[in-house]
């Protein structure tokens, strides 16, 4: 009986000095990394805030193959969500509660029958990229809270694989490119106000990057009246010596008198051969080149004084995402 007793006090004692061991502990938990992604802004937090996109990037495949993802019909934004199921833990699902664009995204994510825990991200434009904070916090029940200190060992390394697959996610979809023969068509013209230059073939994108905004600050300042997008046209092209004379202009509904910074001039309709090129403008060559290429194979000729252009439908003034550039080419034909 007295060995039963003293038992009995044993684990008493023990229980009640685990509880003031527990209670000496702090249950919560507040893990986070900080990197500065290699992406523009809007495409950085676009990709976070679509859940679909998270079986792509996110670091859990690595760590569970069995991972299968579910999605309802809502993915983004406020009250976006998705569930999964998988090895450990065996379910979870993850919603955001609040999504201030470009700004913040915060989360709840509950996996298996754990407490609940809020997930928050914050983004940032930075030179070189995006600033993206990526953190988890939350509080261990009672008897669990010793697995607090443990939190950032675990979450840690796993965010920061996170941003490495999150950057290479990025690139590839920032490099993603195209181009296609769309047709023979007559090319209308018209009256357009433009800025030129000669230069080296490699200078042009930093002749271009000079000459647009200039020229589209001058149409916006004079409140000129434009009838479509804004184009290159190439007038010399000097393959042996490296060299070029272009301009850039912006077509307008009639002939208009300038101050001599900005000249205006006329594009005859012409006959041409189109093509549509998407993507980063360091693939251009390699569109030009597939543009000179199907000509050859259908026959067409351009004739010696022809001065090919090209019409930018999208460009970095309407988007971040070189993915996202449209360009019309147009090779003039006999």
């Amino acid at each position: 009986m007295k060995i039963l007793k003293y038992l009995l006090f044993v684990v008493l004692i023990s229980v009640v000095g685990g509880a003031v061991y527990l209670a000496s502990l702090d249950g919560k938990y507040d893990v986070r990394r900080t990197c500065v992604i290699n992406a523009p802004l809007s495409l950085t937090f676009n990709t976070v805030n679509e859940f679909k996109t998270w079986g792509e990037w996110g670091p859990w495949k690595e760590m569970d193959s069995t991972i299968v993802y579910s999605f309802p019909e809502l993915t983004s934004g406020e009250n976006g969500s998705y569930t999964w199921t998988g090895t450990s833990p065996k379910k979870g699902a993850m919603h955001n509660f609040s999504v201030t664009k470009n700004k913040e995204i915060l989360q709840k994510i509950q996996m298996d029958d754990y407490e609940e825990s809020t997930i928050y991200w914050n983004f940032e434009a930075v030179d070189g990229g995006t600033k993206v904070t990526w953190g988890m916090k939350g509080e261990m029940p009672f008897v669990v809270r010793w697995m607090a200190a443990s939190m950032e060992e675990k979450i840690g390394p796993m965010y920061e694989r996170g941003f490495e697959l999150l950057e290479e996610y990025l690139q590839e979809k920032m490099g993603e490119h195209s181009v296609v023969f769309n047709d023979v068509v007559d090319y209308g013209g018209g009256f357009y106000v433009y800025l030129a230059t000669s230069c080296t073939i490699i200078q042009i994108p930093e002749k271009m990057e000079e000459m647009m905004p200039k020229l589209h600050k001058y149409v916006r300042e004079q409140q000129i009246v434009t009838s479509g997008n804004p184009f290159a046209m190439y007038h010399k092209w000097d393959e042996e010596n490296k060299t070029t004379m272009f301009s850039v202009g912006i077509p307008v509904r009639e002939r208009l008198k300038t101050d001599g910074t900005v000249l205006v001039g006329y594009q005859k309709p012409i006959k041409t051969a189109k093509f549509t090129a998407k993507g980063d403008y360091k693939f251009g060559t390699e569109a030009w080149e597939f543009a000179f290429k199907t000509l050859e194979e259908k026959g067409l000729k351009i004739p010696e004084t022809a001065e090919p252009f090209e019409v930018y439908l999208t460009s970095p003034m309407t988007t971040e995402n070189p993915a996202d550039f449209v360009t019309e080419i147009y090779l003039p034909i006999e």
